[in-house]
């Protein structure tokens, strides 16, 4: 399991003045997508089925009318959550643990690879883990983009690929365009 974040635009590298300029320009948007923000965690399996969603946490309380249509197009598949800071913490952790991981692990013992991240290792869940016969199996740091399974297989491929969408939809691209790109 991994959580990976991602902005709703990438401004990166993308300036108006020559490089070594004392003042740079950056292009921003004015639309109020560079402060929207989410957080993709996904899980894998090593016999390669699908047993957990994807969760994604979004900024914000997942309250109001703009919010609740917008919740009518979110994908049955996925699951959708909000909090103040987009990120994962130990309170969602849990969460997860108890309503989406356990409950498919049937009180199999089961080996959970995750990073140094500190809401993996918060005293809360590692008893919730600890009840339910999870170990955990914490990857060292600087070891992640080398023996994490989804950050070597997965998240970067999607960052890629999120990447050419949005640069290719705020030049007027559609979603077909960039999937034949």
């Amino acid at each position: 399991m991994d959580q990976t974040p991602f902005p709703f635009e990438f401004l990166s590298g993308q300036t108006y003045n020559t490089k070594g300029e004392k003042t740079v320009w950056i292009k921003g948007a004015t639309s109020g997508w560079e402060k929207r923000q989410a957080t993709l965690q996904l899980t894998v399996f090593a016999d390669e089925w699908n047993y957990v969603k994807p969760l994604i946490f979004y900024r914000g309380k997942g309250l109001g009318h703009s919010v609740l249509r917008e919740m009518r197009e979110y994908d049955p598949w996925v699951v959708v959550k909000f909090n103040p800071t987009a990120y994962a913490n130990s309170g969602n952790m849990v969460e997860w643990l108890q309503e989406q991981l356990i409950p498919v692990l049937e009180g199999c013992p089961t080996l959970l690879a995750v990073d140094l991240f500190a809401g993996h290792r918060t005293e809360e869940v590692l008893n919730t883990m600890k009840a339910n016969d999870i170990t955990v199996s914490v990857i060292p740091a600087g070891c992640t983009s080398i023996v994490q399974p989804l950050d070597v297989s997965i998240n970067r491929s999607f960052k890629a690929l999120l990447r050419v969408f949005i640069i290719s939809y705020s030049s007027g691209l559609s979603f077909c365009s960039v999937l034949v790109v």
